[in-house]
């Protein structure tokens, strides 16, 4: 849970938590504050004597939510129950307020993207300003609130990954990995990694100043659709982008932790022909 905590957290972020450390005096930035008080939930047991950290448990409970669509209510009422089950020294958050307040550290950055539901177009750059499509003449909005807030027909959730390969070159053991596609050799005529095929080769001739820096990260790109809702009988065509670093040894940019999602393409319709107006 403490790799976790560290890992949300850019190379940037190091650099404010030293300069931080190195002043007793100075009041944290809020973005600090939030990091240590994270770090301080990953070591700190649920109660004396008890395994299982606070941020272990409040992860558990969020997915456990997100899983059986549990209302807030169900949450505030089971943590309600913990408190009480448990020592009367424990740590548990009261109610599930308390447990977004403690895991806001961990969200990943993101922003939302105004789209029409026919995929015709992005709200976005140029764009960003206009109510109607520019395709269609549909409407941007859905609704109004009775507040005034005009809530959109769809949005796009656009997780940008500079951060996270920042990230890749703050670790040094992932670092030195990243330098595998040109250092490691194996015998001519055999491709072990996507560094050996045409397209690889292509691109650094096209590129020659790309190709020449080694720390230079190619990307891979993989999209697939899935239904979220699928065991509650709903038909619903949920997208996911993700891209994945090609630096990396064959049995690292396979793996979980590598695999970083750029866009979350939202249903209920499957985007077709039209998933490169996301791209």
């Amino acid at each position: 849970m403490r790799h976790m905590v560290m890992g949300a957290y850019t190379p940037t972020m190091s650099l404010l938590m030293l300069e931080v450390t190195n002043n007793e005096e100075q009041e944290p930035i809020p973005e600090a504050k939030r990091f240590m008080q994270m770090l301080q939930a990953a070591k700190k047991p649920l109660y004396e004597g008890c395994e299982m950290s606070l941020v272990k448990a409040v992860v558990d409970l969020t997915n456990l939510k997100c899983e059986y669509n549990m209302p807030h209510r169900a949450v505030d009422a089971i943590t309600a129950f913990m408190k009480e089950i448990c020592l009367d020294t424990n740590y548990i958050v009261g109610n599930y307020y308390g447990i977004k307040k403690l895991l806001v550290g961990l969200k990943l950055p993101h922003r939302k993207i105004d789209v029409f539901p026919n995929s015709c177009m992005l709200f976005w750059k140029d764009n960003e300003s206009l109510e109607t499509c520019s395709i269609c003449d549909g409407g941007r909005y859905s609704c109004v609130t009775k507040d005034g807030r005009q809530i959109p027909c769809k949005q796009l959730i656009y997780f940008p990954i500079g951060p996270r390969l920042q990230c890749l070159y703050a670790i040094k053991a992932i670092f030195e990995n990243m330098r595998w596609h040109h250092d490691h050799k194996w015998p001519r005529g055999v491709m072990a990694h996507p560094s050996g095929s045409d397209a690889w080769k292509h691109l650094d001739a096209s590129f020659p100043s790309f190709g020449d820096e080694l720390r230079n990260v190619r990307l891979g790109l993989c999209t697939d659709g899935f239904s979220p809702f699928g065991h509650y009988g709903q038909t619903y065509s949920c997208w996911l982008v993700i891209v994945t670093p090609y630096n990396l040894p064959p049995w690292m940019c396979k793996k979980r932790q590598f695999m970083f999602i750029a866009l979350l393409i939202p249903g209920p319709k499957n985007p077709k022909g039209n998933l490169d107006i996301y791209l």
